[in-house]
């Protein structure tokens, strides 16, 4: 059983195809005799022989049919401007990537839009619904540039971004496939943990973001507020030239981005009571009180908003 799954693991990975979490923890079940059969170790890993060299390489190095010289993090975005695009590696030295193709790379373990919708407006809805979208782990083989990699998907929110909502993956890349599968759960345990953390020092940044705006739109509404009432004081000439007409309509607008920002503003101070469906996931407790106590004192203070005053009220 073992050997299948082995032969299996293999074909999977050096064909260059995806495979998902529960497919990969497949492999280290037990047998329907409830025993493992780990393959045994005679020699340090660093002396192993590497499983494809190439001919013309050295068969003692196992990294010699790789690009890079040791294992590394890389981490991606999703720019709306280039596609996907590396952002840093770590360590970040250049050395170690050697002539491994980052960008090429990144495109590859991008391409997955495995969040197809991140925003909407569900029926019955008029304002943006925010998507809490589930980490995504998977395992990627790469024969061609002799890499294998550990892929963890995720994504973080900004008011920039189409629907608010970046995709970013962390991904571990190593020359050795045994490696990646053997430490599939400590992948998954530790990025698992680093993700949670940037999720929530994220939704702290873009609560202020939403802060900052709401300020902003406040503002422009009470200017706006101010002009009406002077055209209504000027007399119904006024009211209904088209310059107020306008005003009016910029009004009706604003008040209903600031509906909009709260209502965001109220999405993502409820993160925290959301039912998880990521058995994997691991909170940061520390970081999701930090994260609850800013969003909840932004909340209360943009939770009562001065109502827009109607004409009918006004004349009244």
């Amino acid at each position: 059983m073992t050997q299948s799954a082995n032969a299996v693991s293999h074909a999977s990975l050096t064909n260059n195809t995806m495979i998902g979490s529960p497919d990969v923890v497949a492999f280290t079940k037990e047998d329907e005799y409830g025993q493992t059969n780990p393959e045994p170790w005679d020699l340090p890993e660093e002396f192993s022989v590497p499983l494809h060299p190439l001919a013309d390489s050295n068969p003692w190095a196992k990294t010699s049919y790789a690009k890079f010289t040791k294992d590394f993090i890389l981490i991606s975005e999703f720019s709306e401007q280039v596609g996907p695009q590396p952002l840093l590696t770590i360590p970040d030295e250049p050395k170690i990537c050697g002539t491994f193709d980052l960008n090429y790379f990144s495109l590859r373990i991008m391409s997955v839009d495995y969040q197809a919708s991140f925003v909407g407006h569900p029926p019955g809805s008029g304002y943006p619904r925010l998507s809490f979208v589930e980490d995504s782990r998977v395992v990627l083989g790469d024969s061609k540039e002799g890499a294998f990699a550990y892929v963890h998907h995720f994504t973080l929110y900004d008011l920039e971004a189409r629907g608010f909502v970046r995709p970013f993956c962390m991904a571990y890349i190593a020359a050795d496939e045994k490696k990646i599968m053997l430490q599939f759960q400590e992948l998954s345990l530790r990025f698992s943990q680093a993700s949670e953390c940037l999720k929530a020092g994220n939704r702290r940044a873009f609560a202020k973001e939403l802060q900052r705006k709401l300020q902003d739109l406040e503002y422009t509404h009470s200017v706006l507020q101010r002009e009406e009432g002077l055209q209504r004081e000027a007399g119904p000439q006024c009211v209904y030239s088209a310059h107020a007409v306008e005003k009016a309509n910029e009004l009706a607008n604003v008040e209903k981005s600031i509906y909009e920002h709260r209502d965001l503003l109220k999405q993502i101070c409820s993160y925290h009571r959301r039912p998880r469906r990521d058995p994997q996931a691991v909170a940061c407790h520390r970081c999701m009180t930090e994260c609850l106590s800013e969003c909840e004192e932004l909340l209360d203070k943009y939770a009562k908003l001065a109502e827009p005053v109607s004409h009918s009220e006004k004349e009244g």
